[in-house]
């Protein structure tokens, strides 16, 4: 199993807007490629981030939705609204492998 986690910082005064585009993504993932993906928010620490959670059981799997993903006009739309909620450039990715 493969778990992708991918987190942001929220721009200044943006917490709102981006809560709300990341349970929006969610939804729009999920319902429409099937997906599982879910958000977070910090318990403790930096307390300006946001992180989403994946699993797939292979990364051909996540490559396969990833390259449909990429190729919705629809899900590009939702992340080019979704710029100004998030600091640009801090958009960090993990891949996760269970044991």
């Amino acid at each position: 199993m493969i778990t992708l986690a991918r987190s942001a910082h929220i721009a200044a005064n943006k917490n709102q807007e981006a809560t709300e585009f990341a349970v929006s993504i969610c939804k729009y993932l999920n319902d429409k490629y099937g997906l599982n993906v879910a958000a977070h928010t910090p318990v403790a620490g930096d307390m300006t981030r946001i992180l989403w959670t994946s699993s797939y059981p292979s990364l051909a799997a996540l490559e396969t939705t990833r390259g449909k993903m990429m190729a919705d006009p629809h899900y590009l739309e939702l992340l080019a609204k979704a710029g100004e909620f998030f600091v640009a450039g801090s958009p960090h990715d993990e891949l996760w492998r269970s044991l």
